[in-house]
């Protein structure tokens, strides 16, 4: 008898197993595994819109809806441009050739082309659309180029001919290479006849200094210039004015476009980092410890603009009460200054060496100050919003006038500046950032102001309104629910019935009557409205107390009434501290209504100081743009006691809702 040994270890190991599988203890365990993991998804699955609001509030704006998506708050390396107030943001970018990543500053990119010379062309053919399959990016000779399918065959579309379009084979295109969309755009466009069939091409001098007939292939690819961080730091400001466009320059690994300034005898070459609106500013403590106002009348002023730091500046000479001529340099002009006089604000010129340009996009939402009876518009940088943090505050000053007029200038880094120099796709790049959570943004939800009134005063009024009404239902519904529990009275059943009903009404039929009745009182506009319909009691409530009310033993009564106790003092003393549970869920559920209330005062109130938190948070909301980080904050804050009160308060709720129903 011949015995099969290879199925020994096989039904061993099935053994083996149907014993830990029929284990109690491995079943038991495998529930709660299986449990929590449900119960974890499912938290995260509720949670998942709190945190996502929660992280939104610590935010600069524009990493909310950013791809992909920055769950922590991030902020940016920056750098310093030379000596200016200026900071530039820090890029990771990878060396096309080491691949490794460094330290660098992103310039315009330039938009690129493969192109193939005429004379390499293989022979063209006309396919119709139809039978073309869609394009795709494929790379030959490290330059892509679009391909498509054709019967097997892959193939590249680069004209139209009618209905249908003209292809090459992919396999006759050797010499394909990538140019600059500009210098292909910049030749002459030559029209001929290639194989029988009418093409453009373009006519381009290539760096070597030959003339080549080339055909655009496409797709058409965006590349960023990658400079390195340290060439900043001799980064200056001109006006856009004085820049003169030069040549291109090979830098490096790549080619970048280069200007020149105006007058500059050294014909000293720079490179453009960008273009922006920029705003004298003087530190407020210098105007208000040098500045002073003259009549403009006798101010002998200058034709030529002066420059403080480019900062210009219309100067001149004023006489002072001592008979000395004095040179000033004129802060506030006629075109800037509110007032009612031709009283201008002045500065000695030796004092504006404190000048100093900003940014015009960091300078938003500045305050009137009077400064010698001139009002001064002043930015203050002591709590500074993204925006803001992109200047260097060691130069420019926490607290500062906006002063002179705008400026457009461009901001230039010398060409010998930059050691090293690249093109790379805008997939190869990333943001330097670290962790940083702006609490910025809550003050500046918090004090961010709306026809005289800000977040504190929508507060305030919530505070009020829902206090009110938690009072309101604590004294109509309490005596309403006992007395249809425990007063017998002929129709109490059906007077029930009826408050009952009113729940099946929908709020929208009885708003036109209650806001007529509002109307007729002379209280739209004001909280009472928001409050003093729950001093008139409420159906579900009511319901709410009535059926707990039921649950408590009437020998509890009876017994006191023995004692002598009249109706009033069993119902303050007796009922109301066993029903301690059920006030608790009134409360919660009251204050979730009013606090939440968004319906009612978008009908009701009007007036800014009378906006609740609801209404409050559409400030934030503009009809063409939206300050998301900011909503986000003053969401966060309205959520915030809404969750306190039914973390601290959830015992008395679920026992209020689970013995609502129960009879003693």
């Amino acid at each position: 008898m011949v015995t099969n040994t290879q199925t020994q270890p096989q039904s061993d190991s099935l053994s083996i197993w149907r014993k830990i599988i029929s284990n109690r203890y491995f079943l038991t365990n495998t529930r709660l595994i299986f449990s929590y993991i449900i119960l974890t998804f499912g938290a995260a699955f509720m949670l998942f819109p709190v945190i996502w609001m929660a992280s939104s509030a610590l935010k600069p704006e524009w990493q909310i809806f950013i791809q992909p998506p920055m769950i922590i708050p991030q902020h940016w390396n920056k750098t310093e441009a030379g000596v200016t107030a200026r900071l530039l943001n820090l890029w990771f970018a990878s060396d096309p050739d080491t691949g490794q990543s460094r330290e660098t500053i992103r310039l315009e990119g330039r938009r690129y082309s493969s192109v193939i010379a005429v004379t390499d062309l293989p022979p063209f053919q006309s396919i119709p659309t139809d039978e073309l399959g869609d394009a795709s990016p494929v790379a030959i000779n490290d330059t892509l180029v679009n391909v498509r399918n054709w019967n097997g065959s892959q193939v590249v579309a680069v004209s139209r001919n009618g209905d249908d379009l003209l292809v090459l084979p992919i396999d006759g295109l050797g010499s394909v290479f990538e140019l600059p969309l500009d210098e292909i755009n910049g030749g002459d466009r030559e029209n001929g006849e290639i194989d029988g069939y009418r093409v453009q091409t373009r006519i381009v001098t290539l760096e070597s200094g030959e003339s080549v007939n080339l055909l655009p292939l496409g797709p058409q690819t965006q590349l960023l210039t990658m400079i390195d961080s340290n060439s900043v730091a001799d980064a200056i400001i001109v006006p856009i004015s004085d820049v003169i466009e030069s040549d291109t320059v090979a830098i490096d690994r790549t080619e970048i476009p280069t200007v020149m300034i105006a007058g500059d005898e050294t014909n000293t070459k720079y490179v453009k980092v960008d273009e922006a609106n920029w705003r004298p500013t003087l530190r407020e403590s210098a105007l208000l410890e040098h500045a002073f106002t003259v009549s403009e009348s006798d101010i002998m002023i200058n034709e030529q603009l002066s420059d403080f730091n480019r900062s210009l500046f219309r100067t001149g000479t004023v006489v002072g009460r001592d008979g000395v001529e004095q040179d000033i340099a004129i802060v506030i002009n006629n075109n800037t200054m509110e007032t009612t006089n031709d009283n201008v604000l002045v500065m000695p010129v030796e004092e504006m060496g404190n000048a100093i340009l900003a940014p015009s996009d960091t300078l938003l939402r500045p305050y009137p100050e009077t400064i010698r009876g001139t009002v001064v518009r002043v930015k203050d940088f002591t709590l500074p919003t993204v925006n803001e943090e992109s200047l260097n505050f060691e130069r420019l000053g926490d607290v500062v006038g906006i002063v002179g007029e705008r400026q457009d200038m461009a901001t230039i880094i010398p060409v010998d500046s930059i050691t090293f120099a690249y093109d790379v796709p805008a997939n190869k790049i990333a943001r330097n950032t670290h962790i940083s959570f702006q609490f910025s943004n809550i003050l500046d939800a918090l004090t961010r102001e709306q026809g005289g009134a800000n977040f504190f005063t929508f507060i305030k009024n919530s505070v009020i309104v829902t206090g009110m009404s938690i009072l309101g239902h604590m004294f109509s519904v309490t005596v309403v629910a006992y007395a249809f529990a425990r007063i017998r009275a002929p129709g109490r059943g059906l007077l029930f019935s009826v408050v009952l009903a009113t729940m099946m009404l929908p709020e929208f039929v009885t708003l036109v009557p209650v806001y007529t009745i509002f109307r007729d009182l002379g209280v739209i506009d004001t909280l009472w409205p928001m409050f003093i319909r729950t001093w008139f009691g409420n159906a579900f409530l009511i319901f709410l107390l009535r059926q707990f009310f039921t649950t408590i033993p009437m020998e509890l009564e009876e017994a006191a009434t023995i004692d002598g106790a009249n109706r009033i003092q069993i119902f303050f003393r007796i009922m109301l501290p066993l029903i301690t549970p059920a006030l608790a869920t009134v409360a919660i559920f009251t204050f979730l209504w009013s606090w939440n209330d968004l319906f009612h005062a978008t009908i009701f109130l009007n007036t800014p100081s009378n906006y609740t938190v609801a209404i409050g948070l559409n400030q934030f909301q503009g009809q063409y743009e939206s300050e998301f980080n900011l909503l986000m904050a003053a969401a966060s804050l309205v959520m915030l006691p809404t969750v306190l009160l039914f973390f601290f308060a959830q015992r008395y709720f679920i026992e209020g809702i689970t013995l609502t129903g129960l009879k003693g």
